[in-house]
């Protein structure tokens, strides 16, 4: 802006004054005890107070900064992808059944290896370059579809692969069940005028959406596979420096909130439920926290 003389005239400024609403997986149920919740079902759970969770005129949300605590398995039941099945020549069909569990590459086919050596009668091994190793035999054998086999790059587009000179690569294996989290809370997001959208089937108004992958490089396992984020247990954080922002009315306040966590499969990111009278349908931890930055503008 300028004068009549010409000059440049300072108009002072100031940013929107903010507030942080800090969630926590372990307040759900009103309970701060962690010793007593932990282990419990993080991916579908409400969180009230006997007052407003935050109350003033403010009209944006955003999602600032997000940590997963992580300690699923990536192989189970419950994904359909603990069998591991062969055929030594004419054999009958050997299956072999993965405990539920977190595994990489090098330690799923050292249990595989063990097991098809006790099982059956050829010599089995897992050998080869770093990155780039076969399952190995001291006969011919083929490998029945399985989703684990998929998921180890073994039967890609067929129903059966039969081994060529008794190996079969192991190339560009993913065991990554889950790919992603959509966190999601309709108290927050049913304000919202620009409606979420995606390539699924299912779209959902999300508060963030957690990807598995590192920020950098992968690191590798003993046999020079990559370590995807969800093989092993994590704690990760991320910071938002541009978030999404939540259109909200400043009239009105935030009471009860309630938040599903959906992974890729668009199921509950912790399936709920008993495999048996007393068994958990599966096991492990899944816990987050997440700043929101309340904004009067």
């Amino acid at each position: 802006m300028f004068a009549s003389d010409g000059l440049a005239v300072a108009i002072p400024t100031r940013f929107p004054s903010t507030a942080n609403l800090a969630i926590s997986s372990y307040n759900r149920d009103g309970n701060p005890d962690l010793s007593e919740i932990r282990g419990s079902n993080g991916s579908n759970f409400t969180i009230s107070k006997r007052q407003n969770l935050l109350s003033g005129f403010f009209t944006r949300i955003a999602v600032t900064e997000m940590v997963v605590d992580w300690a699923l398995p990536n192989i189970a039941n419950v994904y359909n992808n603990n069998v591991f099945s062969v055929i030594e020549g004419t054999s009958p069909q050997i299956n072999i059944i993965i405990p539920d569990g977190n595994y990489t590459v090098a330690t799923l086919m050292a249990y595989i290896v063990v097991a098809l050596n006790a099982a059956g009668g050829l010599t089995w091994s897992f050998v080869g370059a770093d990155g780039q190793k076969s399952l190995t035999a001291s006969g011919p054998f083929s490998v029945p579809f399985t989703i684990l086999a998929g998921d180890l790059s073994i039967t890609p587009t067929t129903a059966t692969v039969v081994s060529v000179n008794d190996a079969v690569p192991v190339f560009f294996p993913e065991i990554l069940p889950v790919t992603y989290l959509d966190f999601t809370c309709a108290n927050l997001t049913y304000q919202q005028g620009l409606k979420d959208a995606d390539t699924s089937n299912t779209t959902r108004d999300v508060l963030f959406r957690w990807i598995f992958a590192w920020d950098d490089m992968n690191p590798l396992d003993t046999d020079g596979y990559p370590i995807y984020q969800g093989y092993m247990p994590f704690k990760s954080r991320r910071y938002l420096s541009f978030p999404k922002q939540i259109k909200w009315d400043g009239q009105q306040p935030i009471g009860q909130l309630q938040f599903q966590v959906y992974n890729s499969k668009g199921e509950l990111a912790k399936p709920s439920g008993e495999s048996a009278p007393g068994v958990p349908l599966i096991r492990g931890v899944f816990e987050w926290y997440m700043n929101l930055l309340i904004s009067e503008q």
